[in-house]
């Protein structure tokens, strides 16, 4: 396996950090995406009200250390979805991440992180695997 002087290598464990899924930030992520649902504030076939799926998505890019500080110029290359069970008002969820793949392709590195959010009593909720491009630093300018 390739060791990176930076430190960022597959296998790396990054922050974890606990968040209360509000009613607030359901109303602002929904109207993000114009969506409608009438689960996110009644009755749902789950019992109650959840959170949308992807309630979590620009959280889970907000880790810290999964890609070299001062890059610029980054892609976003790629995101995929796991959902497990849904996600409600009120819930307190534990989101860890880590980074799981770093290659050379085409003149580009590429990062890859997973994140996943868990519910107290540690059942996997969502996961998300978010690939991340850059010019490497020799050749950027």
């Amino acid at each position: 396996m390739t060791e990176y002087a930076d430190g960022i290598n597959p296998g790396l464990e990054l922050d974890t950090r606990e968040i209360v899924i509000t009613e607030d930030w359901i109303e602002k992520y929904r109207r993000s995406i114009d969506d409608e649902n009438p689960w996110y504030a009644g009755e749902s076939p789950f019992g109650g009200p959840i959170a949308p799926a992807a309630v979590f998505n620009y959280e889970m890019e907000m880790f810290k250390g999964w890609h070299p500080p001062g890059i610029g110029n980054v892609l976003n290359t790629g995101q995929s979805w796991e959902f497990r069970g849904p996600m409600r008002p009120g819930q307190r969820v534990t989101l860890k991440g880590r980074v799981v793949e770093r290659y050379l392709k085409r003149g580009r590195e590429h990062v890859a992180m997973e994140a996943s959010a868990y519910d107290e009593d540690g059942n996997l909720l969502c996961r998300t695997v978010t690939v991340h491009s850059w010019t490497p630093a020799a050749e950027a300018s």
